[in-house]
């Protein structure tokens, strides 16, 4: 009887080693596929230029940081197997959920950071919650199929987990000691490592910035602990990465109002001219690959009228460049514009001197609600209802050309935005429009890695025969002006909201890197009684709309609140280039003649990430530089009450 007693007592102990083999396994499963799609990050890293060192400190901090996390991941599914230790169907669907939903986090962020450098985060979030989102972020089908694929997979490996319990292998036993021992460790060398980027980051190295935005969540210190902490044991470094708290002003609130005119009046402002705007902008279409073969009539047009050969856009993302280009403000203050539904000044202006306004664009202007302010309340708006782009396009065209004709008739001035769209991803054309060779056919698949290899020229070659179409376009427009009798009396501008890269610096599109690929853009102007000629200082998007309007209204037009500078005055200085966020950019590229700094807004301090030349010039208190950091916070700052 004592026998089997003893044998009945011992009769659940195979079951719960089994059921603890099950957990185990599931978790070995998961921390290797989230090791393997972690890994996917470090390609994104460039340690060119960096001692050994460096790069095996960039190595030892990256993978510490995944290892603390997948650590904290085992920690909880170890007490969850505690509580939840006699209920074996609830722990193993419990673990499978939340291995397949950490799984699908990993990878669809590695395949959004390996294509755009961007994350999962609120600006990708809400850009997904867009209104025809999939098409505007160039999004194809396979991509998204492959982003669910990861579910299947690991809630399909659960039914191989059974069987494979049995090997000893899938047993490894961890007692409290010794968990309690690896934490203590794993904490030390975290804060060696949070101590080690502290002294980097507090000496000015650059590439503590690419650390802190290259793994997901990656937690760094509080800038003014760096500060306190090394100013302390080293004193002051006229190196150091901060600059000057932003103050104030620049931490904006969504209760703080913003000193801008929301109905502008007065006897003063007055039109001296009754031309009409037309305002053409071209997405995505950068600069280096405007020339006589991709768009000729281009080329042939900007000799006859105006052209800015050295332009950036004020974003690196479309709300951002639109809002600077019709605003001629900081798209700092986009989101406070959006959250009051403030048109621009420039807008209110033309209307209430008997201006009408339309919008005839391509695709929606509901990205990030731009249709609700950025032309005031309620343009007379055209979106063709189907079609491709090029389709689309054409009928853009042929409805601007209809409007130049209508107030041709009636003699009334008018302002309409345009949007031409066959050269956002996918650059889709017609096949009369193939003549750069061999391209991409169908359907990109933009998680494709020979994309950065072997197809690059492809995809490019595409980009670059959709930029052929809308040249096309664009001489049906201008020639529709003329035959309508309007040209002498229309402004023509032509530009674009944001550039476009094709891996030039590991990235693709726009949104993330904030380089020339995805800065600079094109600007044509044609003002009637202004002529010809190229203009080589720096312009901006934030200084079209000021010119535009001082050469319809008098003088006074100059107090309005404009940021930028005419472009036809000789007025130059440094420009700035917002890189892409949902609401507030929280970095710049500064540009400036002789020299280029990156800074970053982080923390209530203005971070220089980068600087182009000698790092000392641009602390110089009488730097170009200086001034333009200096200028920045001005701008960001000066119009909230």
């Amino acid at each position: 009887m004592q026998d089997t007693t003893e044998s009945v007592s011992r009769m659940p102990e195979p079951e719960s080693s089994n059921n603890k083999k099950t957990i185990t396994l599931y978790t070995i499963i998961a921390f290797f596929s989230f090791a393997f799609i972690y890994s996917q990050y470090m390609d994104g890293l460039n340690t060119s230029g960096l001692s050994g060192g460096l790069s095996l400190y960039i190595d030892f901090s990256c993978w510490l940081h995944f290892l603390t996390f997948s650590s904290i991941a085992f920690l909880v599914v170890y007490f969850v197997e505690r509580i939840l230790e006699r209920r074996n169907k609830l722990r193993l669907v419990l673990f499978a959920v939340t291995g397949s939903l950490l799984t699908i986090y990993l990878y669809v962020d590695s395949k959004i950071y390996s294509t755009m450098n961007l994350h999962i985060n609120r600006f990708v979030i809400e850009a997904l919650m867009q209104e025809d989102a999939l098409n505007e972020i160039g999004v194809s089908p396979k991509l998204l199929i492959l982003t669910v694929l990861p579910v299947f997979l690991f809630l399909a490996a659960h039914f191989l987990i059974s069987p494979l319990s049995r090997l000893p292998v899938a047993t490894v036993k961890f007692g409290r000691r010794n968990i309690v021992i690896f934490f203590l460790v794993l904490a030390a060398l975290v804060g060696i490592d949070k101590l080690l980027f502290s002294y980097f980051y507090f000496k000015a190295q650059p590439f503590v910035f690419q650390l802190r935005e290259a793994p997901p969540a990656y937690l760094v210190p509080h800038p003014y602990h760096i500060s306190k902490l090394y100013g302390y044991l080293l004193g002051k470094d006229p190196k150091t990465s901060f600059t000057e708290p932003l103050g104030r002003g620049a931490v904006a609130s969504e209760s703080e109002h913003l000193d801008y005119p929301v109905n502008p009046q007065g006897d003063d402002i007055a039109t001296i001219h009754d031309y009409n705007i037309v305002m053409v902008v071209i997405e995505s279409l950068r600069q280096q690959n405007v020339d006589s073969q991709t768009a000729p009539f281009y080329t042939k047009l900007a000799k006859e009228t105006i052209e800015a050969n050295n332009h950036y856009t004020g974003g690196n993302t479309t709300h951002f460049g639109i809002f600077s280009l019709l605003y001629g403000l900081n798209p700092y203050y986009f989101h406070d514009f959006r959250l009051s539904q403030v048109p621009p000044v420039g807008i209110s202006l033309l209307r209430e001197n008997g201006y009408s306004v339309y919008s005839t664009t391509a695709r929606t202007m509901r990205w990030y609600d731009m249709d609700k302010f950025m032309l005031g309340k309620n343009p007379d708006t055209f979106i063709p209802k189907d079609g491709e782009n090029y389709e689309r396009d054409k009928q853009v065209t042929d409805r601007s050309i209809e409007i130049a004709r209508d107030h041709e008739k009636t003699g009334k001035p008018y302002l309409n935005f345009i949007l031409y769209y066959t050269t956002h991803a996918d650059y889709e054309h017609p096949d009369a429009h193939t003549i750069f060779e061999p391209e991409i056919k169908g359907r990109v698949d933009y998680s494709d890695k020979e994309l950065r290899g072997r197809d690059r020229q492809k995809l490019v070659n595409r980009y670059k025969n959709a930029i052929h179409y809308v040249d096309s376009e664009l001489e049906r427009l201008v020639t529709g002006l003329r035959k309508t009798g309007a040209w002498d009396n229309t402004i023509l501008i032509v530009t674009s909201d944001h550039g476009e890269e094709f891996f030039e610096e590991n990235s693709f599109g726009h949104n993330s890197n904030l380089n020339e690929y995805q800065m600079r853009v094109p600007l044509l102007m044609h003002i009637p009684g202004k002529g010809n000629g190229d203009i080589e200082k720096l312009t901006s998007h934030m200084d079209v709309m000021q010119t535009v309007l001082g050469e319809i209204f008098n003088t006074t037009i100059e107090e309005m609140p404009f940021q930028g500078r005419n472009i036809l005055s000789d007025d130059a200085g440094v420009v700035y280039v917002a890189k892409a966020h949902y609401q507030r950019p929280g970095a710049y590229a500064i540009l400036g003649d002789e020299q280029r700094v990156d800074v970053n807004l982080h923390g209530g301090f203005l971070e220089i990430e980068s600087v182009s030349s000698e790092g000392e010039a641009s602390k110089d208190g009488d730097s170009e530089m200086r001034h333009g950091m200096i200028g920045l916070l001005k701008q960001i700052q000066e119009l909230r009450k």
